[in-house]
């Protein structure tokens, strides 16, 4: 049966919600939180964000903090999916649901500015789990 993944990405982690299309219709697979960031490096969370409301300034920090994201993402990512795997379904394509298409240096508020830059369990079944839903929905349904 044709499977899909849908991502929801927050600051630090994602929705990660598998669909699959089967003969009774979609049938959610697995629903769950990956982490994106390492929790022994706290501000690798919000790696923009230099204290309240305060945008942190290109230099070694911001550079540190940010391969820290990708290199800890990148790996729960893959062990996610390698885990997925071998669970019944034919995985065929991902969707990822952003905030916004909106170029973050046209914003004039430093604070939104930061929040743009930064482009679960069964339960609970919130916001975040039903939009990664519709992006797997949607790949499968081969709209996106």
């Amino acid at each position: 049966m044709p499977a899909a993944i849908g991502f929801t990405v927050k600051s630090g982690w994602a929705a990660a919600v598998v669909v699959a299309d089967t003969r009774e219709g979609l049938r959610v697979l697995d629903s769950r939180r990956v982490e994106l960031c390492d929790p022994d490096e706290p501000e690798s969370m919000q790696p923009y964000h230099d204290g309240f409301a305060t945008m942190r300034k290109p230099g070694p920090k911001l550079t540190r903090l940010l391969s820290s994201v990708r290199q800890f993402g990148r790996r729960s990512v893959i062990e996610y999916l390698t885990e997925i795997r071998t669970e019944p379904g034919n995985v065929t394509g991902s969707g990822v649901v952003v905030g916004s298409l909106i170029d973050p240096t046209t914003i004039g508020n430093e604070h939104i500015r930061i929040h743009q830059q930064c482009g679960a369990a069964s339960r609970p079944w919130r916001t975040d789990q039903k939009h990664a839903a519709l992006a797997a929905w949607l790949v499968i349904r081969g709209v996106a």
